[in-house]
């Protein structure tokens, strides 16, 4: 990976994992880019959006969203109202899972995106 695409994705880490337990990773990371060292070892233990969506999908269990949820993860087909309002759920649940666990915030503009596509899209 060239130098700017290193740094890119660096920088990304460090926006979506400050102030989380995995801050200290970004920071070592740096540290690691700085003196030329393999960054792989630290972007290995960061979890990417889609392992935090399950995450929190699974969290979910027990709740009536849940269903919808995972088939829209799944890449199935359900009708658009319905996945729109799943969505919206999870978008609720994102945000109070931020409260605590910050890096969740990054999955806010995916499923807020998704949800303006399917608001255009309603007939």
């Amino acid at each position: 990976m060239l130098d700017m695409d290193l740094l890119s994705r660096l920088l990304e880490a460090e926006v979506n994992f400050k102030h989380t337990r995995f801050e200290r990773v970004v920071v070592e990371a740096m540290q690691a880019f700085e003196d030329g060292k393999s960054l792989d070892r630290h972007f290995n233990q960061l979890p990417t959006k889609a392992e935090l969506l399950r995450e929190l999908i699974e969290s979910l269990k027990g709740k009536s969203v849940y269903k919808t949820l995972r088939l829209i993860n799944e890449g199935k087909t359900v009708e658009k109202e319905v996945e729109l309002k799943g969505l919206s759920s999870l978008f609720t649940h994102i945000v109070i899972e931020c409260q605590s666990r910050k890096e969740f915030r990054q999955l806010l503009p995916l499923v807020h995106d998704r949800i303006g596509v399917l608001m255009y899209t309603l007939t």
